[in-house]
Order: C-alpha cells, then sequence, then structure tokens
C-alpha cells in the first residue's frame, strides 16, 4: 500500500492505498506509528474530505490522540486534540457510525481535561498560591459540571479556605463535600 502512496498518488488505487496504510500503522501501536497514522488519517482527510471514508479518518484522528494523551498532571495537548476530532465528527456526522463511540471519547476526554486542573489546582495549594488553586478550581466547576469527582474539588477548597482563615467558607465547601460524597454512596 505504501508504495502505491508514495510512487502513484494520483492512482485510484492510491484513495483506498493511504487509509489502508494508516490503518495499519495505526494497528501496529508503537508511539511512533500512532503519531505516523495519525498524520495519515489526517492527510487522507483533508484530500479526500467527500470521501466514504473520511468519516473513519476523522474518527480514527480522535481515537489515536486519545491514545496518546497524557496522564492528568500532564500537558493535554493530544486530550485537547482528540476533543476537536471528535466535536467536529458530531458536527458533521451526527447519525454517524462511530457516533457512540466518540460520545465515550468526549467524555473520557472531559474527565482527563477536569483532572488535569484538579492537579494545577493542587499543585499551587502546595505552594501557597492559593488564588491560583481556587482559579482552577473555578474553571473545573464551570468547564465541567458534570466532573464524577466532585467532591474531592469540594474538599481542596474547604483546605485552601482553612489556610486563608476563611472559615465560614471553609464550613460551607466541607459540608458541598460531605453531601457529595452521600450522594455518590447511595448510587452505589
Amino acid at each position: 500500500f505504501k508504495f502505491i502512496v508514495d510512487n502513484f498518488p494520483n492512482s485510484p488505487y492510491a484513495v483506498e492505498a493511504l487509509i489502508n496504510v494508516a490503518t495499519s500503522l495505526y494497528l501496529s501501536g508503537g508511539w511512533d506509528d500512532l503519531l505516523e497514522a495519525r498524520q495519515r488519517f489526517s492527510d487522507f482527510y483533508n484530500r479526500y474530505p467527500q470521501n466514504e471514508k473520511a468519516e473513519y479518518a476523522l474518527f480514527m484522528q480522535g481515537k489515536i490522540a486519545l491514545q496518546l494523551k497524557e496522564k492528568p498532571d500532564r500537558d493535554q495537548v493530544n486530550t485537547m486534540a482528540a476533543l476537536s476530532f471528535f466535536k467536529r465528527y458530531q458536527q458533521l456526522y451526527p447519525d454517524g457510525k462511530y457516533l457512540k463511540e466518540v460520545e465515550e471519547g468526549i467524555k473520557e476526554c472531559n474527565k482527563n481535561l477536569a483532572l488535569h486542573e484538579l492537579a494545577v489546582a493542587n499543585f499551587y495549594f502546595k505552594r501557597k498560591a492559593y488564588n491560583g488553586a481556587i482559579g482552577r478550581l473555578e474553571n473545573l466547576i464551570k468547564t465541567y459540571p458534570d466532573f464524577n469527582e466532585m467532591e474531592k474539588v469540594y474538599l481542596l477548597y474547604s483546605k485552601i479556605y482553612e489556610k486563608l482563615n476563611d472559615f465560614e467558607k471553609k464550613e460551607y465547601y466541607f459540608k458541598k463535600y460531605e453531601e457529595t460524597l452521600d450522594r455518590k454512596e447511595k448510587k452505589l
């Protein structure tokens, strides 16, 4: 396939070969192969946006970016890229065959990005940069209201306000922490 793509790029077989090269690189699974596969899917999607396999190429770009994501305490460039691909997929293919996987991918991206905000807030808290931590927590609540570990957010808020000697807010967030834990336990 690679021979056809590289030596006969205008051949009618090159279209099929390009998507097959990308897929075989993806299936190889190594970090470098995943990066190259993502680039090949991108090339395919940009060259042949009306092709019947363009939907697959866009989906795979998101899927690969999600596989390449870092832990929440690291840079989230691949997570944000995956989220962007998945949202574009939702817009272009609202009834697409990969929609369920895309929706799951969006949930995973949002969870990772929320955990990243929480990790940064904890980092600021440990360095006594309380206003920075509060800003990150506010952003987390606003951007990811469905975050399923919100009790950690409220507990950190409580600790911050204790350090700032604002015991009213400390108590308020500690109560929210307890309420959130109670709701979670009832669901189990």
